[in-house]
Order: structure tokens, then sequence, then C-alpha cells
């Protein structure tokens, strides 16, 4: 998953890294995601909330789901290879 801000990777715990999973999972059953680019684009999303303290993989899921619906983040979260129309 390309990491976008601050948080460095490396320090993320067996927990949070079981959190990110799960709440990427969620989202791309709910949202249908089956490529892989629709994958990075939730899971961008899912680390955009949860280094803003959203720590809940449901809440994260739904909240990725809705906001992958949204111009605003398939252009700001867009992965390069993937078509946004």
């Amino acid at each position: 998953m390309p990491m976008q801000g601050d948080i460095n990777p490396t320090i993320l715990d067996k927990a949070c890294l079981a959190t990110l999973r799960e709440a990427v999972r969620l989202a791309g059953e709910a949202a249908g995601a089956i490529s892989e680019p629709e994958r990075w684009h939730l899971a961008s999303i899912v680390f955009s909330f949860y280094k803003r303290g959203l720590v809940d993989p449901r809440r994260l899921a739904e909240i990725a789901v809705l906001a992958s619906s949204s111009r605003i983040f398939r252009s700001e979260y867009s992965v390069r290879d993937a078509t946004v129309p």
C-alpha cells in the first residue's frame, strides 16, 4: 500500500496491520472491488482516516466505501495506473 503522510509504516504493530487489513477487506467486499487498483484506492482511503485516529475497521470500511464514490477522493487517492472517470 502506498504510504502517504508522516506515519512510518515500519512502526505499525500486528494489531494495527490487522485493523487496516480487515478494514480494506470489508471495504472491498462492500464496494465490490475486484481489481488491484480498486483495492489500492480503498486502502489509501482507509490509511488516510486511520492515521487521523479512526481505528474501528467497520467504520474505516464504511468511510472508505462512501469516500471512494466521491469525485474528490477519486482524484486525490487514485492509483496512477487506475482509470478514473
